[in-house]
């Protein structure tokens, strides 16, 4: 059995509540990523700020992104999984969720590592499983 340990990546980019989104969007841009989990209080997770975030609540909202912080952006509450947790447990959050990133917490809730969409399809053996979690993760909102 392949846990979320197996897979997730330990050394993620992360920010706090108090970053502008400006800091932000260039840390996505330094790393080339599409998400930052948001932390606080040695590592705990209290949040994840996506582009499509800055995209539809910062710049389509008409903010300064100089000066809105990431804590009036950002997607409170997470869906999160465990180390421990199997990874049809994270398929299956993603997929109800409709999330491409899956931040992992330990039992403290500290932030521990993260699985993404692509992630979990280079990890698949069975092309059938492949095609059902794209295609559960990218179906569009009723």
């Amino acid at each position: 059995m392949v846990y979320c340990s197996d897979i997730m990546t330990r050394n993620v980019v992360t920010c706090t509540p108090y970053n502008t989104v400006t800091q932000v969007a260039q840390l996505m841009h330094r790393h080339n990523i599409g998400s930052i989990p948001v932390v606080e209080n040695g590592n705990t997770l209290v949040g994840i700020i996506t582009d499509r975030d800055i995209t539809t609540r910062v710049v389509a909202s008409g903010f300064d992104s100089k000066t809105i912080h990431v804590s009036t952006v950002m997607t409170d509450h997470p869906v999160t999984c465990r180390p421990e947790d199997d990874l049809e447990t994270a398929r299956s959050r993603m997929s109800e969720h409709q999330i491409r990133r899956l931040p992992i917490v330990g039992p403290d809730g500290h932030l521990v590592g993260i699985i993404t969409q692509a992630d979990l399809l280079l990890r698949s053996n069975d092309d059938v499983q492949t095609e059902k979690v794209l295609e559960e993760i990218s179906k569009p909102s009723e």
